[in-house]
């Protein structure tokens, strides 16, 4: 079990880590956030603000961002994806899975993630992309996706869960590694 000091100290939204690993040191909200459902008083306000401004995301057509629902595997991907510095790939071994349609939105953030080994699939060999991420998926996503290195640990996500806390990374409302994460958090 992950040392309940982890969760406590140290935490803020991952867009934060974002901005970190881009060298970004202000927090400060840039004005006019477009979504109707995102408001200044919501605690998640300032980081969905600036990473709207800096084009990682874009919400839905219906102008709201949905901050409270649970993010799913290629959602976060996407996100991850958009903030990388590089988008440089060299492939040479993209993974296949039974039930990804690469021609989907998601297919380019899904391929290069493969390629670039920040994701991997089910040994069923699925990647399931409409499933909710938990909080101990997200942190290794989130690592692997800007080349954070972590020593191995005997429980898998105790090493990207300490990495995150150390860099302030981890939202104030995560209270389990295992529940959800929500569009907000992330």
């Amino acid at each position: 079990m992950i040392s309940p000091k982890i969760l406590i100290a140290n935490r803020r939204p991952l867009k934060f880590l974002l901005a970190l690993a881009f060298g970004f040191t202000s927090t400060t909200t840039l004005a006019g956030n477009s979504f109707t459902d995102v408001f200044t008083t919501d605690l998640h306000y300032n980081a969905i603000d600036y990473v709207y401004h800096e084009g990682i995301i874009s919400g839905y057509p219906d102008n709201t961002f949905k901050s409270s629902q649970n993010i799913n595997r290629v959602e976060l991907l996407k996100i991850l994806m958009e903030a990388r510095t590089s988008s440089a790939t060299t492939c040479t071994a993209l993974q296949h899975y039974s039930d990804v349609d690469f021609n989907a939105w998601y297919g380019v953030y899904l391929k290069q993630a493969s390629c670039l080994g920040i994701v991997e699939g089910y040994t069923d060999g699925t990647f399931r992309p409409s499933n909710a991420v938990n909080a101990a998926e997200a942190f290794k996503m989130v690592a692997e996706a800007f080349g954070l290195s972590v020593t191995p640990t005997e429980v898998w996500y105790e090493a990207y869960a300490q990495l995150l806390s150390d860099k302030k990374a981890i939202p104030t409302d995560v209270v389990n590694l295992e529940n959800p994460m929500t569009r907000g958090q992330v």
